[in-house]
């Protein structure tokens, strides 16, 4: 089923296998822009009220209404492995290095390789068998974390010389390797229980900070340190830091990454094996609970972009309606977003009497 989900002044829209529209009610005077994007396509069907500036399709002002037609570009059918066929025509831009994506490392090229021996020698050539494998390898090897390795490396050492009876107290184990006020900390580790099955130091770091690492903004500015420098206060934030630390290459030598380590990690492999494969990013939900998330596409002809979510495991079993992706507008008051698939939410005939309604409204 699509839908729109609004978080922090961002829309993201998940759409369905087939096409669905988008009624969009701008009830007061502002601006809504549409910045459509490779990952679906937006086509105007019909509108009432609208200002265009610039391009006709992007931009909206007052009160408007406007039903647009929406639809994925990926392919969301079955796949035949014997089908695929291994042809990179037209997509030989998605098989080189870009950023976190580095293709040509040593970590990369050597992984890829030992991927490769795994597959039986008449399959080496198959795609399909080629991110099976690649998925595989990364279930196997690649831990997800919240924050960095080297932070985890520094969580660790604070539990190696706490007493024993404090090595699993999630309040000072942050409290001895991050500088937070008393309250924050209690807010920070409040209902945090770390499991005592677990005897080795850096995995009870692994999993408090994954626990805590969503609780405060802070964590997530780790990502931008140089890891040589996280012990100095005055550290500065690096423009490198990020794209080296969640680069396909560290996420495969530290064997841990975030989603966009994973990510870059499976795009970076497969592209080493020439599956062409891009980056794709947005919203993650599982109904409850949801982040921003990133994720993967990778090309299988003749069926065209297959999506895969290497941190959930997802190729063949890819699930549309946990990713969504980012729907931009500009607008300080939310548009009210209506999606209706025809017969499924809404009969055809509804889609028809709102297209003419607006139509004759122009």
């Amino acid at each position: 089923m699509g839908r729109i989900i609004l978080q922090e002044n961002q829309a993201y829209i998940a759409l369905p296998k087939e096409d669905a529209y988008l009624y969009v009610n701008l009830k007061r005077s502002d601006s809504f822009r549409l910045n459509p994007k490779l990952e679906y396509r937006l086509e105007r069907i019909a509108a009432r009220g609208v200002e265009a500036q610039g391009y006709s399709k992007d931009t909206y002002l007052g009160e408007s209404r406007t039903l647009l037609l929406v639809a994925h570009q990926f392919y969301r059918g079955e796949v035949n492995p014997n089908f695929i066929q291994a042809n990179t025509r037209g997509e030989e831009g998605h098989l080189g290095d870009e950023w976190g994506i580095n293709v040509s490392s040593e970590a990369v090229r050597t992984t890829a390789r030992e991927i490769l021996k795994q597959l039986p020698p008449k399959q080496r050539d198959n795609p399909y068998a080629k991110i099976e494998v690649i998925m595989g390898w990364i279930g196997d090897n690649i831990k997800y974390t919240l924050v960095p390795p080297f932070i985890i490396d520094k969580v660790k050492l604070a539990i190696d010389l706490l007493p024993w009876g404090q090595k699993y107290d999630a309040f000072k184990i942050i409290e001895s390797s991050f500088n937070f006020k008393e309250e924050e900390l209690r807010v920070i580790t409040a209902d945090v229980h770390l499991s005592r099955e677990v005897t080795d130091s850096r995995k009870i770091a692994r999993e408090l900070m994954n626990k805590v690492g969503g609780k405060d903004p802070v964590f997530g500015f780790l990502w931008l340190l140089d890891q040589n420098l996280v012990n100095d206060a005055d550290a500065p934030i690096l423009s490198n830091a990020l794209e080296h630390n969640s680069s396909a290459s560290a996420t495969i030598e530290h064997r841990e990454g975030k989603c966009v380590g994973i990510a870059n990690a499976y795009i970076a492999l497969a592209r080493a094996l020439k599956v062409p494969s891009r980056t794709l990013g947005g919203y993650i939900t599982d109904g409850t609970s949801g982040g921003r998330h990133a994720w993967a596409a990778s090309y299988l002809p003749p069926y065209g972009w297959v999506e895969v979510d290497p941190t959930h495991g997802q190729f063949v079993n890819f699930d549309p309606e946990m990713h969504a992706y980012e729907f931009s507008y500009a607008c300080q008051n939310y548009p009210e977003f209506i999606m209706m698939e025809p017969g499924k939410n809404v009969p055809s005939e509804k889609i028809d009497e709102i297209r003419e309604l607006l139509e004759e409204d122009n």
